[in-house]
């Protein structure tokens, strides 16, 4: 009887070692895939294996304006800073279909421009132009203006796009906007051009001058 009590122990202390390290290598592997796929990762974060989808995020740069007193000469025209944003996806190559859906945000980090004028002309102008190529004339917070004069050198001209003159804070752009793929071995892919611009009123501008707005766009799935 204490023979097979010392070997009954014996076994006990076998099978829990052989179950510690059995748990031990399961999550040595499990926080090395999570490494690798990037867990909630997002911005330009990819992922690339036999059997998931793909999808990419990507901003070109960002945006900011710098007035100096050139940029108020008659007919010295606007300025403008542009960037895109880009969503990409490619199907795994076992259904070879993907549907996700993203979030499009134009941020104001900082802004210190103001209106010159006593009706409140709009002086910086934002404008988004989708994936389908049209123009986003809707945004929540802000206010579409339509047919702003403004002169260049080639005289005046009328320009639209929402009134960001004094604004800070995050914009959606876009809110679950769908994408889809059905190759694994070409990406689709959407871009959003998104253009700040300062507009010449012809009028005196100079409490604008030396300001500076710089704002960023982000992009993530939902």
């Amino acid at each position: 009887m204490e023979k097979w009590s010392i070997n009954r122990k014996t076994l006990e202390i076998v099978i829990i070692c052989v179950a510690t390290f059995i748990i031990a290598i399961f999550s040595v592997t499990y926080a090395y895939f999570e490494n690798q796929t990037g867990g909630t990762a997002k911005g330009n974060a990819s992922v690339e294996t036999d059997s998931i989808d793909i999808l990419n995020f990507n901003v070109s740069n960002d945006i900011s304006l710098t007035i100096n007193q050139f940029n108020f000469g008659v007919g010295a025209g606007n300025l403008s800073d542009s960037a895109t944003a880009t969503a990409s996806l490619k199907a795994n190559n076992t259904t070879n279909t993907a549907n996700y859906t993203y979030y499009v945000y134009f941020k104001i980090n900082s802004n210190g421009f103001t209106y010159t004028t006593d009706d409140q002309k709009p002086e910086i102008l934002l404008t988004i132009t989708n994936p389908a190529g049209q123009a986003v004339t809707s945004i929540e917070g802000l206010t579409y203006k339509s047919n702003v004069t403004t002169t260049t050198s080639s005289g005046t001209q009328t320009v639209s796009g929402f009134d960001i003159t004094n604004k800070t804070g995050t914009f959606a752009i876009a809110s679950e906007y769908p994408i889809t793929s059905n190759s694994s071995t070409s990406f689709t892919t959407q871009n959003w051009t998104i253009t700040a611009t300062f507009i010449n009123l012809d009028t005196d501008q100079q409490a604008n001058a030396g300001q500076t707005m710089n704002a960023e766009i982000i992009i993530q799935k939902v």
